[in-house]
């Protein structure tokens, strides 16, 4: 398996990508049970509104460059929209890690 070769060569951090296409949040799960000690990041697909989940199901991180870098907010210039939802992701991300 790719993640225990990664992790047997010294990854710190095995980023599964493109993670929507290998089950999401439940194959996070899966992979938590065998590997409990190899931190995961998740990337690709992940939405604003499932930070907490994936953090609860074992992600030590996830990557959200889509939903924060809203291609219409970007065409419109509009950094108060990236701001704002960045934000509420740091937050979500931030109350997930405290449970």
């Amino acid at each position: 398996m790719q993640i225990l070769s990664a992790y047997e060569a010294g990854a710190k951090i095995v980023k599964v990508y493109p993670v929507s296409a290998l089950g999401g949040i439940r194959y996070i799960s899966a992979l938590k049970k065998p590997f409990p000690q190899i931190p995961l990041v998740a990337s690709q697909g992940i939405t604003i509104d499932s930070i907490g989940e994936y953090i609860l199901q074992g992600a030590s991180s996830v990557v959200l460059s889509d939903a924060i870098f809203d291609k219409e907010a970007i065409a419109e210039y509009n950094f108060e929209k990236i701001f704002k939802l960045a934000h509420s992701a740091a937050l979500l991300g931030n109350k997930a890690v405290k449970r």
